[in-house]
């Protein structure tokens, strides 16, 4: 019975392993993308750096080039909220 128990708990515990997804860091949350988005130079520069056609110039953007494409794809499932809706 002890086996058992013990075999479960492993099962259990590994499973909480599989399906805990950490969510994306939200150092960034704060980053005015209006602000961005209206200053051309400023959006050419974030632009080129998701393209690789220069490199990424601020940390936020690394960031963003880093998890972007993961976001798009899982429908944002490891974002915080305050991303979910800067991604909307």
């Amino acid at each position: 019975m002890a086996r058992l128990s013990f075999i479960v708990t492993i099962v259990a515990v590994a499973l909480v392993c599989v399906f805990a997804q950490e969510l994306y860091s939200d150092r960034y949350d704060d980053v005015d993308l209006d602000g961005i988005l209206a200053n051309e130079k400023l959006r050419m520069q974030y632009y080129n750096c998701f393209m690789d056609t220069s490199p990424c110039k601020t940390a936020d953007a690394k960031f963003f080039k880093g998890v972007i494409g993961e976001a798009m794809q899982s429908q944002c499932r490891r974002c915080t909220e305050k991303q979910k809706e800067l991604l909307d």
